[in-house]
């Protein structure tokens, strides 16, 4: 592992990896892919146990990302209480429209998608009214 190398997260820090959940970093590992040398963030899942390893070059393209900061959960919650708005469009544009929020790994679009999808399940029409 290189000195000179930059990295977004450090050993100790925590992280969110999309559809796994919040981690810790563990150690950086250079490790040899396909004859070349590559740098990963090792990191432990803390909901499963399991270490997952993710090349650092490829990180932000992967969603890795860190933990909001606490006015971001505010926000996230201020989306939840509000009422989904309803949709005409089919169920396929619908999925589309979902999973493409889902896949930018932006807390706020994934709480929009959370909200919507629990108006369409038939819950209430405020699926997190807060206290």
């Amino acid at each position: 592992m290189s000195a000179k190398k930059f990295y977004d997260f450090t050993v100790g820090q925590k992280a969110v990896y999309p559809c796994h959940g919040v981690g810790t970093i563990e150690d950086i590992e250079a490790c040899d892919v396909g004859g070349a040398q590559q740098d990963f963030y090792v990191i432990k899942i803390h909901s499963t146990g399991a270490k997952v390893m993710v090349p650092t070059c490829a990180a932000k393209s992967v969603g890795l990302r860190s933990v909001i900061p606490m006015p971001d959960v505010a926000q996230v919650y201020e989306i939840l209480k509000r009422p989904s708005k309803k949709s005409t469009a089919t169920w396929n544009r619908r999925f589309r429209v979902l999973n493409d929020k889902l896949n930018t790994g932006n807390p706020v679009e994934i709480a929009e998608v959370l909200r919507d999808l629990s108006f369409l399940s038939g819950r209430d029409r405020r699926p997190f009214a807060l206290q």
